[in-house]
């Protein structure tokens, strides 16, 4: 699951795509983000518009992305979420938890 991370305006973003599963690159990008919010980073996006499958091994790293940021008190944001990853972060609750956005742009305009 290649990912790309840029800053704009100090809000790091991150652009994920292809499959949030158990690969090594999905637990790259759960690092990636700590990696900021350890350098003190506080305003975050993570752009799920790429994602085309999850599994549990992906539920997993985004909840532990959720849990990062909170423990952090770090502002994340989820944008773009695709419909069918949105279902299934529902079924298993952690939707509810998630602040998501149609847009990185209407994403950034809530940080």
């Amino acid at each position: 699951m290649p990912f790309v991370v840029r800053e704009e305006n100090g809000v790091w973003i991150f652009e994920a795509s292809g499959f949030l599963t158990g690969h090594s690159d999905s637990y790259e990008l759960l690092e990636a983000v700590r990696g900021k919010i350890a350098e003190g980073s506080r305003k975050i996006v993570v752009n799920l518009g790429g994602i085309d499958k999850i599994n549990s091994s992906g539920i997993g790293v985004i909840a532990a992305i959720l849990t990062s940021a909170m423990n952090a008190e770090a502002s994340l944001r989820f944008a773009c979420v695709p419909e069918n990853i949105r279902k299934v972060l529902g079924v298993v609750g952690i939707g509810r938890l998630m602040k998501t956005h149609a847009s990185v742009g209407e994403a950034l305009a809530d940080l």
